[in-house]
């Protein structure tokens, strides 16, 4: 009796975290889930996701990341669809990916709902001894901003959350106006 009760608690709880997206983590890759504060930074571990209903919004390519004999690509994405003369459709929100897939997997840095948009910049830094990959990505959202930075370090990437509003304007923020462009 405890066993058919067990395995129905466990059904239930899986059932009840919704809809999920099929997801296959290499067992040698899994890392702690950590929750991530300003200014800590958490190893990305290699997890494979499904980005078929994803527009492609960016790219570029990292060479040979990690020693690795062919090219490394950066990728952001979001849900948001074009329409039939290729424009942008936009939601109140939609969710946002940045990946880099590389020869023995992908490392999904970002996979999250923002309400506003997400750019990226990507560039080496050269240091003493070692080069350092660098990803930047900024979240512009209608009632928050923030900065992430991903560095290729020993084989993973490591976040560290550089700014965010939510530690300055505890209250929030409305924002009144963006140079940055809008995506074509």
């Amino acid at each position: 009796m405890k066993k058919i009760l067990l395995i129905i608690m466990a059904v239930l709880m899986l059932t009840a975290c919704g809809e999920s997206k099929p997801v296959t983590v290499n067992p040698d890759d899994i890392m702690d889930n950590v929750q991530n504060k300003l200014g800590e930074t958490i190893g990305i571990s290699r997890v494979y996701l499904n980005y078929d209903e994803f527009e492609l919004m960016g790219q570029c390519y990292l060479e040979k990341l990690g020693g690795e004999t062919k090219d490394a690509c950066v990728s952001l994405r979001t849900t948001a669809q074009r329409d039939k003369n290729g424009e942008m459709m936009w939601d109140d929100s939609q969710e946002w990916a940045l990946d880099v897939a590389t020869e023995k997997g992908c490392y999904v840095l970002y996979d999250q709902r923002i309400n506003g948009r997400a750019y990226i910049d990507v560039y080496k830094e050269y240091k003493e001894g070692s080069d350092e990959y660098v990803i930047s990505l900024h979240i512009l959202g209608k009632t928050y901003n923030e900065v992430r930075e991903y560095r290729f370090v020993d084989g993973n990437f490591i976040e560290t959350i550089s700014y965010t509003t939510d530690e300055v304007a505890t209250e929030g923020i409305s924002e009144i106006y963006s140079s940055f462009p809008d995506y074509e």
